[in-house]
């Protein structure tokens, strides 16, 4: 069985430390820099994070992070990426709950098995996420947003990171538990579909909270926060 190193989103600490562990004793390692495979394009949360974690890395020895973005088909690019390189630990791939738990239930040929294609070493980040709103649209909370889908549903579309990721799967959810009606539109990442919310291609889109000035924009009334996941507020 190939195995290679997968990275899932939870505790950053854990992911340093897990690097001197057992799989990884050998003296010399690491005798260059490590390759980290992401499954988003550049200039998201996830994107900002490890390079961060890159940094910190080359503070404990002389190598550091090279980050490589593949973006595209709800992490698969990325997942097809991490399986092909070469089992030696020089390749460190940071896959989604997308990649491990959601792309199997949704494809019936899937062109990897996350189970045996893949060493898991550890979560690496917990995320809130939230569900903005375009402030040009008429409405001042999630319940007006519903009546206002039903009444005008050519007006609405969101966006997505791709078609079954779960930026998609979470605003399907709400549009079959509410009725509300909007139009998916899928983007490669961040970057991408906060262009378009910006220039008003998109009225909606859920993402990280991390995503660079979300949470200001928010508090300051420049977009409109709908809802985040759980039973009690983000802090």
């Amino acid at each position: 069985m190939r195995l290679r190193k997968l990275l899932g989103l939870a505790v950053v600490a854990g992911a340093l430390s897990v690097l001197g562990n057992a799989a990884f004793t050998q003296a010399n390692y690491p005798a260059a820099p490590i390759r980290v495979i992401i499954p988003l394009a550049p200039g998201g949360a996830i994107d900002v994070m490890v390079r961060a974690l890159g940094r910190a890395f080359e503070q404990r020895n002389p190598y550091g992070f090279v980050v490589e973005s593949r973006a595209g088909a709800n992490t698969i690019i990325a997942a097809n990426a991490c399986k092909a390189a070469p089992p030696d630990g020089s390749t460190i791939c940071l896959l989604s709950r997308s990649s491990v738990s959601i792309n199997p239930a949704l494809y019936k040929n899937l062109s990897y098995d996350p189970i045996k294609d893949f060493e898991p070493i550890t979560n690496l980040a917990f995320a809130h996420q939230v569900l903005i709103l375009n402030k040009n649209v008429p409405v001042k909370d999630f319940k007006e947003l519903v009546a206002y889908s039903k009444q005008n549903p050519e007006k609405l579309n969101f966006g997505s990171f791709g078609v079954g990721g779960d930026t998609h799967l979470v605003v399907e959810w709400i549009k079959h538990e509410t009725g509300a009606k909007m139009t998916h539109i899928p983007y490669k990442g961040a970057s991408d579909a906060m262009l378009a919310f910006k220039s008003g291609d998109i009225q909606l889109i859920y993402l990280i909270i991390g995503n660079p000035d979300i949470a200001r924009q928010i508090n300051e009334g420049e977009v409109k926060g709908l809802l985040v996941p759980g039973s009690s507020r983000s802090p």
